[in-house]
């Protein structure tokens, strides 16, 4: 599914990016730009992806692969949805794995297409899930080798685009490993793993299942899935103890959640913001990843490892 994404200066939904200026798509991270240029959003569903990558100026990003294994998979060759080589090119797609044991010595590959002269695309989006072995190529062991078998690192020659996000989740796993590797490669400081979540602000009007903001201007519906903290003075600063809310959908100016009751824990008033939950993260290669929000990392093994030249602001 290499370069099978959306064409040049497209992005989520098909909607166009009309830049003027050379850039690189995003879809896991940023795309490589030029100061004096935008490049798209980032956008897609870290945990579970299924969204095509954007192209930049000039390239398609890359297309979407989603498997689902009854029992065990063996790559021996590549899985891949990389974005095209161009001067402006494509971000990298997305690849979701379901199977109960995923080995082999190949590799897995949602990598920013590389550009023929500068801009870059970011990495895209890959998830490893419900599974009860990797093995292999693919054993957490391995992730911070040079032999681990899957990479989402941006693209480029001059300017690189973001590493994008890798997303490890076993069946008995309750919050899951993020990986974002940029393989040494060098960003500008804005050019960031910008994971997508909701800009902390405050609450306008608040019912049971929905907080509006008159002022937010969110892109409708980009939210799905992620996790929201509608008060987030509402528990010791450790976060450990704080109410949070999976997100079903969004429009411009309000966020609307499944399940649960937003009044016990947050008012009008109230300062609200994304939260991500993981119980493994990893930060490797020059990787800048940044959380709108807060981050916790919980449960039993729980770590962070960051190396690298890489960082974490949340």
């Amino acid at each position: 599914m290499t370069e099978k994404g959306y064409p040049a200066k497209t992005w989520w939904r098909f909607q166009t990016w009309p830049e003027p200026v050379y850039y690189g798509g995003s879809h896991g991270g940023l795309g490589a730009s030029s100061a004096s240029t935008i490049p798209n959003p980032v956008y897609g569903n870290l945990y579970d992806p299924d969204t095509p990558g954007a192209g930049g100026t000039n390239g398609s990003g890359g297309g979407i692969v989603r498997l689902d294994v009854e029992g065990t998979l063996t790559v021996d060759g590549t899985i891949a949805a990389i974005g095209s080589v161009n001067s402006g090119a494509g971000a990298g797609g997305s690849i979701s794995i379901r199977a109960d044991i995923i080995t082999g010595q190949g590799s897995i590959h949602a990598d920013g297409g590389h550009s023929n002269g500068n801009y870059g695309g970011s990495g895209g989006r890959i998830a490893l899930l419900d599974y009860s072995l990797l093995a292999g190529a693919f054993d957490p062991a391995e992730v911070t080798t040079d032999n681990f078998g899957i990479s989402a690192a941006g693209g480029g020659t001059g300017l690189y685009g973001a590493a994008g996000t890798i997303f490890l989740k076993a069946k008995d796993d309750s919050w899951g490993t993020l990986i974002a590797d940029n393989k040494g490669s060098t960003t500008d400081a804005d050019t960031t793993t910008w994971l997508p979540g909701v800009t902390v602000s405050n609450i306008g009007a608040l019912s049971e299942i929905t907080i509006e903001d008159s002022a937010a201007g969110f892109e409708p519906d980009l939210y799905a899935g992620y996790l929201l903290n509608p008060n987030r003075e509402q528990g010791a600063p450790t976060l450990t103890d704080d109410q949070f809310y999976m997100i079903a959908t969004n429009d411009a100016h309000s966020i609307t959640v499944l399940s649960g009751d937003l009044t016990n824990v947050a008012s009008v008033g109230a300062t609200y913001g994304s939260i991500f939950v993981f119980n493994r993260l990893y930060l490797l290669g020059g990787a800048k990843v940044y959380a709108p929000g807060d981050m916790l990392i919980r449960g039993a093994g729980g770590s962070a490892v960051i190396r690298g030249n890489s960082g974490l602001e949340a």
